[in-house]
């Protein structure tokens, strides 16, 4: 049997590699260790757009702009309201924001990151997602495979374009703009299913994938360590962290079933979206119970790990009430069982 499927049909070792993106987002945005946040921002938000186009097959457009509609806009909207609604009646009344509940109202409509971000920044992935996947179908539609290589080419020397001229992409709704930062690893996952390289490498001892995870991920650190990680610096060494990803999926998949990395995996659209309200609480109840400040728990790499952990814990128990009751905003039409 193929390491790389289980029951449902679902592509374990992308769950997996879902599962370590997604452990890297939260900490991410609750620890404040400079050095470590550097390497996972040259990775962990692209590996999620390398994971939906090693998953997309062509579809009719109108058909694909539907269905992404249900699973993507209409999360978005929900709970994106629900954090709109917690944040004007409490949060912030505890935080300094420098917008108001209107301003906050439109950035949710538009879904512009320098909008959203006094509001809730971690909101702007779900909006450039639904128009980096629209797009990249689109392409495939009208143009083929080669139109489609050239326009992400072109996208994406257009953000490299910015390293080093006075050129710069305008901020669009939607995160159009960042779309040309993203499709290039949208376009790369999609060629590496089609070229059948995961099945070969599922095949692996899990030693030499652990290995080969190490020296990826010990190259990325040292390079955003010592490279300015902005246009093709910033290509290369989100490449190079998505391979050592892989890597770790695929080892871990060839000898486990990790169930954490497996339902986190499953349910990161949710995680992405409540994260934030839910971590800020528990750091600043840490730093009540232990008589400091926010910034002191934030700074400690020990505590910042429990409140992750905590955090992900909270975003299943949110995943299951939704999923148990209103399936249909987190884009189901019906509760699904809990994983085996």
């Amino acid at each position: 049997m193929d390491r790389s499927l289980a029951a449902n049909n679902r592509v374990l070792w992308l769950d997996v590699f879902k599962g370590i993106g997604i452990v890297l987002i939260v900490l991410g945005h609750i620890y404040r260790g400079q050095t470590l946040l550097n390497w996972f921002y040259t990775f962990h938000v692209a590996l999620f757009f390398f994971a939906s186009g090693w998953l997309y097959r062509e579809k009719e457009i109108c058909r694909d702009i539907f269905r992404r509609i249900r699973t993507i806009v209409v999360p978005y909207f929900v709970l994106g309201l629900l954090i709109w609604v917690y944040w004007v009646f409490i949060e912030r009344r505890f935080r300094a924001v420098s917008t108001t509940p209107a301003k906050a109202l439109l950035a949710l409509l538009l879904g512009e990151y320098p909008l959203l971000d006094p509001f809730h920044s971690h909101l702007w992935f779900l909006p450039c997602f639904f128009i980096t996947s629209i797009l990249y179908n689109v392409l495939r539609r009208t143009v083929g495979k080669s139109g489609t290589l050239a326009a992400v080419c072109v996208m994406s020397g257009l953000y490299i374009a910015e390293s080093f001229t006075s050129f710069r992409i305008p901020v669009l709704p939607w995160g159009l703009d960042r779309a040309c930062w993203y499709i290039a690893f949208f376009y790369l996952g999609n060629m590496t299913h089609e070229s059948g390289i995961t099945d070969r490498l599922s095949q692996w001892n899990p030693s030499f994938s652990g290995i080969c995870a190490l020296v990826c991920f010990c190259i990325g650190f040292t390079g955003s360590v010592f490279l300015p990680w902005s246009g093709i610096r910033w290509y290369l060494l989100g490449v190079i962290g998505i391979g050592g990803t892989m890597f770790s999926s695929l080892g871990i998949c060839a000898v486990c079933t990790p169930r954490i990395l497996r339902r986190l995996g499953q349910t990161t659209l949710v995680i992405l979206c409540v994260h934030g309200p839910i971590y800020r609480i528990l750091v600043k109840l840490l730093a009540m119970l232990i008589h400091t400040d926010t910034e002191a728990v934030r700074s400690s790499l020990p505590l910042a790990l429990l409140i992750a952990a905590v955090t992900l814990a909270l975003c299943q128990a949110v995943y299951w009430a939704l999923d148990r009751f209103v399936p249909w905003s987190i884009g189901r039409s019906a509760p699904r069982k809990s994983a085996s």
